[in-house]
């Protein structure tokens, strides 16, 4: 698949017998979205097999008996809920199958990680403005756009660009002079 060989996706090798694979995604996302030092040596695919504390399949495992989940079972969509709230993460999978659409979206949180499904497989999406060749990414309502295109989000206020805002009377602003 050349969209595997992107550099905005971390492809999760297959390994004969393993279920760790949504859990693998995960932990790479999570050192990308902390700036973990490791990330380039978990990110590595022929050391992917290893367990160890600082390996791809041994914090997968560990991330996986903290969520109370089996490392010999394998992780479904249905089960993100536990990696969400352990994590402190919004966790969004989006699907080779559907043409890329997202299937999944956990609960609205300020940190996101995506995912991609192929199949029953998933892989770390490290850069979702590069998979889609975008530059902006509304994180209310995941809606991809360009620079130049104008997105007013329905979930935000589109005057100062903030959730919940709510008006109560008109207010004069000398800065834009808009009411």
């Amino acid at each position: 698949n050349s969209l595997i060989k992107k550099k905005c996706v971390t492809a999760i090798p297959e390994m004969e017998n393993d279920q760790t694979c949504a859990a693998r995604a995960i932990v790479i996302c999570m050192a990308k979205l902390n700036n973990d030092s490791s990330l380039n040596t978990l990110q590595k695919q022929n050391r992917a097999h290893r367990i160890g504390p600082n390996s791809q399949k041994g914090r997968a495992i560990e991330l996986l008996r903290q969520v109370g989940l089996s490392q010999y079972e394998a992780v479904h969509v249905k089960d993100f809920f536990k990696f969400e709230k352990h994590l402190d993460v919004q966790i969004v999978v989006l699907d080779v199958a559907t043409g890329y659409n997202i299937i999944y979206t956990g609960e609205t949180r300020e940190n996101k990680i995506f995912l991609l499904k192929e199949g029953e497989h998933f892989h770390s999406i490290t850069n979702i403005h590069g998979l889609f060749a975008c530059k902006k990414v509304c994180t209310s309502c995941l809606t991809f756009y360009s620079v130049n295109a104008k997105h007013h989000c329905e979930k935000k206020c589109h005057i100062c660009d903030r959730k919940g805002c709510e008006w109560k009377e008109k207010i004069y602003c000398p800065d834009c002079n808009r009411l």
